[in-house]
């Protein structure tokens, strides 16, 4: 028995609203993630014939951690249809569609049902991780669709291709390492030595020629920009996040392993693929990670539920029909919840008014966490990923100097801020604990905003030295928006 017509209709309409909401929350003109403007900036230097991978040290501070497809992919935005966050975004869009649908191929490539993989193609990108990452102009979405092709042509024929998209997963994002992972594991299992040292040096010669052809200093972006400390409780909440946004898929897996001795477990490749996602989400655990490293996890959840529900359609199990029905409930009840969320309209206005201050400010030379605020300004990025910069300070020679000694010379016109200098939270990592100092000894709080967690506060020069700098509250006159 298989599901039927109004399965496959259900699943595609559903996945046809989820992308609609998406394309709705990527028209909006401002910064929604932290990494968006940094990716943005990337993007904008390649489309300038411009590496995004200069020499450490030199001004302006640039540091770009991740491989140059998705960089590239954005330059490519940005030379059609100019410098937005909105065109990007799209491709983001694009992306999650196709994953949707490598959720589904490779069900039925693994031996299931497309109807069920396509439910839990639509599941997965309704899931709470999926809401909350897509479409955020970050490069995790490119990587995992890359990661699960190479498992699909994997799947089908190990080869030169599958090499060729795994090789993409690490010129994309180099910790989405589980489809690599699995294709070797599952090549080592069967003993195909032979078969795994070729895609080994296929990988390897694929990434080597696409880091020289960036230019610059690549490997030290890649490779030396990820020093912040691991906290193991991190990675620990990050699974609880991952597996709680999960639970259906969990409670079919369970379903599926009672159900056993009915030949309704996952198949092997699956079952590799979702312990070896399990395991490399422990990356998580890094300071400047976030749960978006358990979206591989979510995938390798959806192929193997995918898998059982198929299992269990073809031995007309009772369970098959609630538990599909159960996915497409809960993918069509997120949708629900979020069309009848409202917009933050004054959030939205606070973001404007922040964003046309500092395109309509005198000087170029600003600072700020929001690094779109100041690129959807045309004006220069003098410091991208003011995070990554804190993290490796101490270890490079800054050519015109560290920021703290830059804002003590009073270089910067505005310095942008998600929350005031005298209530910084070093263990933040974000800034060094000089660079606080330094503002609030240079600089005047002038205008405060509740846009983002990275648009908060907008400091301009001191005109004289203050007394108590860290009392002293935003100039008269000026308007408080919040």
């Amino acid at each position: 028995m298989k599901p039927g017509a109004i399965v496959i209709v259900l699943a595609a309409g559903g996945l046809a609203l989820r992308l609609a909401l998406a394309c709705h929350v990527a028209a909006l003109p401002y910064q929604l993630d932290y990494e968006e403007g940094n990716v943005l900036n990337a993007g904008h230097r390649i489309a300038d014939g411009v590496t995004p991978y200069p020499e450490p040290g030199s001004f302006p501070y640039v540091l770009n951690p991740y491989g140059p497809i998705g960089y590239a992919l954005t330059a490519l935005a940005v030379k059609v249809f100019g410098v937005s966050l909105f065109a990007p975004r799209l491709f983001v869009v694009l992306e999650s569609l196709a994953l949707a649908l490598l959720v589904a191929s490779l069900v039925q490539r693994l031996g299931g049902l497309w109807s069920c993989g396509l439910v839990a193609g639509f599941w997965c990108l309704c899931t709470p991780l999926g809401w909350y990452w897509i479409p955020f102009l970050r490069v995790d979405i490119l990587a995992l669709t890359f990661s699960l092709l190479g498992l699909y042509l994997f799947a089908g024929r190990p080869g030169v291709w599958p090499a060729a998209a795994l090789a993409c997963v690490l010129l994309t994002k180099h910790s989405v390492l589980a489809g690599v992972t699995t294709c070797f594991v599952t090549l080592g299992a069967d003993r195909q030595w032979k078969q795994a040292l070729k895609m080994l040096l296929i990988v390897f010669v694929i990434v080597l020629a696409g880091i020289a052809a960036t230019g610059g200093a690549a490997p030290f972006h890649l490779l030396a920009t990820h020093s912040d400390p691991y906290i193991l409780t991190r990675a620990l909440k990050g699974y609880v996040v991952a597996l709680t946004g999960g639970l259906a898929a969990v409670g079919i897996l369970v379903y599926g392993w009672l159900m056993a001795e009915r030949d309704a477990a996952v198949p092997r490749l699956a079952a590799i693929f979702l312990a070896s996602s399990a395991v490399i989400s422990l990356t998580g655990g890094k300071l400047a990670s976030d749960v978006n490293h358990f979206l591989e996890l979510t995938a390798a959840l959806a192929i193997a539920a995918g898998l059982v529900l198929s299992r269990l359609w073809t031995l007309r199990d009772s369970a098959a029909v609630p538990l599909t029905a159960g996915l497409l409930v809960m993918g069509f009840g997120s949708i629900v919840w979020h069309w009848h969320q409202p917009d933050d309209v004054a959030k939205g206005n606070q973001c404007r008014q922040a964003y046309d201050l500092i395109r309509s400010s005198n000087g170029d030379r600003v600072l700020s966490e929001d690094v779109s605020a100041v690129l959807l300004s045309s004006k220069p990025v003098l410091l991208s990923n003011p995070f990554v910069y804190t993290q490796i300070e101490n270890r490079l020679r800054w050519s015109n100097g560290t920021v703290a000694q830059l804002a003590d010379q009073q270089y910067f016109d505005l310095i942008v801020l998600g929350g005031e200098a005298q209530t910084f939270r070093s263990e933040s990592g974000l800034w060094p604990q000089s660079m606080m100092t330094a503002i609030t000894k240079r600089y005047t709080l002038a205008y405060k905003f509740n846009c983002s967690p990275w648009l908060q506060a907008i400091y301009v020069r001191s005109k004289t030295q203050l007394e108590h700098p860290g009392s002293t509250p935003p100039q008269a006159g000026v308007p408080d928006p919040r």
